[in-house]
């Protein structure tokens, strides 16, 4: 579903000011503003493709805090969400976040999908370890 194109404006603005707080280091702060962003969207929430960011926002700045539980949730939100599935990214960050939590089955799983989803070049920002993780199952 479309959003109200001002509630979008609002949405995107919040994000931007938390995506710059977030680049800073600043995760919680840009977590209250990621948190008003969501808050902006009417329910149900799942309707709506830029829930999908703003959770992905939400589980990202959680992940880079390692609180990995609390980000696992929020991008299993994000996959809730209309577009979720299709997001590599949110399925990267949830193999990630298995990884994190010494769930190395689920998080081949997951790395697996997001290999098939988006080859090696989603990978080369993030740790190796996470491509490694799953190198036997692509050699």
């Amino acid at each position: 579903m479309a959003l109200n194109e001002q509630i979008y404006d609002q949405i995107q603005s919040l994000c931007t000011q938390g995506d710059s707080l977030a680049d800073d280091g600043c995760y919680e702060q840009a977590l209250a503003l990621y948190q008003q962003a969501l808050e902006k969207i009417p329910q149900p929430l799942y309707d709506y493709e830029a829930s999908v960011w703003i959770y992905a926002a939400i589980g990202d700045a959680l992940f880079f805090m390692e609180q990995f539980e609390q980000a696992l949730e929020a991008f299993m939100q994000a996959r809730k969400c209309y577009g979720g599935l299709e997001s590599a990214f949110v399925l990267l960050r949830i193999g990630e976040c298995y990884y994190e939590l010494e769930q190395y089955d689920l998080s081949r799983e997951a790395l697996i999908g997001t290999y098939m989803l988006e080859g090696e070049e989603i990978f080369e920002s993030e740790d190796e370890k996470y491509l490694m993780a799953i190198a036997d199952l692509i050699a």
